[in-house]
């Protein structure tokens, strides 16, 4: 992550829950609630996490939730990442 802009609300460990929640199935926008942060830093920090620590293991009947692409660093373009 960039030292630009304004520091993260979370912190490291939290970070690594909100992985945790979305891996035992907890959707997008039930983590931004929870955290009061917004949907696109919720996939912003599971995009750092996945940078980490590779893919989330989600169980079988959850993985029709995970979203089929992900941003990387370029604003203009995006990966497709196959699952």
């Amino acid at each position: 992550m960039s030292n630009r802009g304004r520091p993260s609300k979370l912190s490291p460990a939290e970070k690594h829950e909100v992985r945790r929640y979305r891996e035992a199935g907890v959707s997008i926008a039930r983590l931004a609630s929870m955290w009061h942060v917004s949907t696109t830093r919720i996939y912003e920090i599971l995009a750092e996490q996945r940078a980490m620590f590779g893919p989330e293991q989600l169980p079988k009947d959850k993985r029709h939730l995970v979203r089929r692409h992900c941003f990387t660093s370029s604003k203009t373009t995006s990966t497709v990442v196959d699952s």
